[in-house]
Formats: C-alpha cells, sequence, structure tokens
C-alpha cells in the first residue's frame, strides 16, 4: 500500500501534467493523457477516501464510476486484473 507522502506526490504530478494540457485533445489524444493519468488516479484514490471522511468514500466511488467509462471508452487501456474465485468450481469438458 501506498504511503501518504507518495500519494501526495502522485496528485502533484497529476496537477503538473494537467496543466500542462492542451485546450483541444483528439479522441486518441484524450485516451492516451487518460492512460497516463490512470495509475496515479489510482494511487490517490485511498488518500481522498481519508482525506475527506464524510464524503470520501462516495467520492471515491464516483471517479471509480468515471474511470470505468474511460476504461470503455479508451479499450487500449489496461483493465485491472480481478481474482479468480476459488470458492467457485468450473466443470470440466469432456
Amino acid at each position: 500500500m501506498a504511503t501518504e507522502e507518495q500519494m501526495v506526490t502522485a496528485l502533484s504530478k497529476a496537477s503538473k501534467k494537467a496543466s500542462n494540457a492542451k485546450t483541444k485533445l483528439s479522441a486518441s489524444d484524450l485516451c492516451g493523457r487518460y492512460k497516463a493519468f490512470r495509475p496515479l488516479i489510482e494511487a490517490a484514490l485511498p488518500l481522498i477516501e481519508k482525506r475527506f471522511p464524510p464524503y470520501g468514500k462516495l467520492i471515491v466511488e464516483g471517479i471509480k464510476l468515471l474511470m470505468e467509462f474511460a476504461d470503455s471508452a479508451c479499450p487500449a487501456t489496461p483493465k485491472p486484473r480481478r481474482k479468480p474465485s476459488t470458492s467457485a468450481k468450473v466443470p470440466r469438458l469432456k
């Protein structure tokens, strides 16, 4: 798990990148930028949840929803892998 200092550094980097953003972006430029920002956003989520106690969890859920939309709009963006469930047994074909 990332420390609070690492999360603040990630937010600072994201802020610097955002301030250098162009005013108009094509779809591929936008997806490229999202792909660059995605790890920083993910690193910042625990900090956001911690720093805004009454609403942090709701804010994080909203950001995750927007990230799901961006993931579907930018299919080249790697989606986080989920571990397969070990409790469900898959029948084998013979």
